[in-house]
């Protein structure tokens, strides 16, 4: 048995599924998009801190509340990114 790790782009590039699944959930919540630059810059942060990034919100000015939007966005992320993974992968 084995295990594959695939860091994005190297076996599978699912930047796509990624950056859709991403304006899905801002948008959702009423935020606004983000462009694939933004959406490069926000990918070296972990996905809560991601997704409060890319809200817009001020990690250093309401500290609360960007970890409070970033657990929620990145849960509603989570769940939908691997429900876009799945069907991707079924349509392989």
């Amino acid at each position: 048995k084995a295990v594959v790790f695939d860091i994005d782009g190297t076996l599978a590039d699912s930047f796509q599924l990624a950056f859709s699944a991403t304006n899905d959930v801002l948008q959702k919540n009423s935020y606004s998009v983000v462009t694939e630059e933004e959406y490069h810059y926000g990918s070296r942060f972990t996905t809560p801190i991601r997704m409060a990034t890319h809200a817009r919100l001020d990690r250093e000015k309401d500290t609360e509340q960007f970890n409070a939007v970033g657990k929620k966005l990145g849960q509603e992320f989570d769940d939908l990114y691997i429900g876009f993974v799945g069907s991707a992968k079924g349509n392989a």
